[in-house]
């Protein structure tokens, strides 16, 4: 099931609907489940996104697209929906952004855990690098960089 919400700041409603429309579009040709609604969000300046939630058996994925002067509505709803359907197309079970927030808990586990992501980023593995210089822990990364990887964290006993 994907739940979302096209989002408007101080900007006309319809543009939210656009964005809406198209998302919805998306989903219903590869019939996929989905609840997108509109929202206003107060801010002090103009702005407009699109972002979609995910739900899976034993996880979840979030992916966004913000617009931009001349960006049309139905490009930003494309975009977070075709980072979704990217999502689908790997064996991933959690998005890339998870994926680097998840090390820090786990090194602290005192089992071993490992996990497929959709996209190694360079932000990954930097939190890796980091964390290795404060804990005793070994982490694998097998994948190269921008492309689906398993990430194994080892603790010590």
């Amino acid at each position: 099931m994907i739940q979302g919400v096209s989002a408007v700041s101080n900007l006309e409603r319809i543009i939210a609907q656009r964005q809406q429309t198209q998302a919805k579009l998306n989903f219903l040709e590869r019939n996929i489940p989905h609840e997108i609604g509109i929202t206003e969000i107060p801010a002090a300046g103009k702005g407009t996104m699109m972002f979609l939630i995910g739900t899976f058996e034993q996880s979840q994925c979030c992916y966004f697209s913000l617009g931009a002067p001349r960006k049309r509505a139905e490009t930003v709803a494309d975009e977070a929906c075709n980072q979704f359907f990217s999502f689908l197309e790997t064996k991933g079970v959690i998005d890339e952004y998870l994926a680097d927030q998840l090390i820090i808990p786990l090194a602290l586990t005192k089992v071993t855990s490992h996990y497929v992501t959709p996209r190694i980023t360079r932000h990954l593995l930097t939190n890796i690098e980091i964390v290795k210089l404060f804990l005793p822990v070994t982490v694998d990364v097998v994948g190269n960089l921008d492309e689906e990887g398993l990430v194994k964290i080892a603790c010590p006993a």
